[in-house]
């Protein structure tokens, strides 16, 4: 059976528009595969730490890893096996600040560890697995896009002055 992992990142949480979008495809998603399963991460409600130094050393550790690196390892495995058990992927990610929210690029840095398509390293992994049977890369991207409730519209801002 499929499989979606969706993570929901708006420090709105209940009153997000990217999670509006997001909840709308899943509903979809689930009426087109009845037995699949949703792995479901709000990271708003369960945020992550920001990698630190024990974080990460453990990407770099050879043979005994310390304590602190077994610790750092821990959630970073639980989110990769979670990213690569999944068929679909709903990336719910507002923008604040003209850049993603930090609960979600904190997600992307624990993810990165085992993830060569989120290393940065995408000429090593065209090299090593032809474009379209990846993990990552062979799997049709779809984006949903939802405009916020404050900002730019239309070339336009909107807000109290009616600009």
């Amino acid at each position: 059976m499929p499989t979606l992992l969706r993570i929901d990142s708006s420090a709105l949480q209940h009153r997000s528009v990217s999670g509006d979008v997001a909840a709308s495809f899943r509903a979809t998603w689930q009426d087109r595969h009845p037995g699949g399963t949703v792995i479901y991460r709000e990271l708003a409600a369960s945020p992550l730490p920001h990698l630190d130094d024990a974080g990460i050393a453990v990407r770099m550790a050879t043979g005994q890893r310390t304590p602190e690196q077994d610790a750092a390892a821990e959630p970073q495995e639980e989110l990769v096996g979670e990213l690569l058990s999944a068929d679909a992927y709903l990336f719910s990610v507002p923008m604040y600040n003209c850049t993603i929210i930090s609960t979600f690029k904190a997600w992307l840095d624990h993810c990165r560890r085992h993830v060569p398509l989120l290393q940065g390293e995408l000429f090593w992994l065209a090299q090593q697995v032809p474009c379209g049977e990846g993990d990552l890369l062979g799997q049709r991207p779809l984006v949903a896009l939802g405009e916020g409730r404050v900002g730019l519209t239309l070339g336009r801002r909107r807000g109290r002055s009616g600009r």
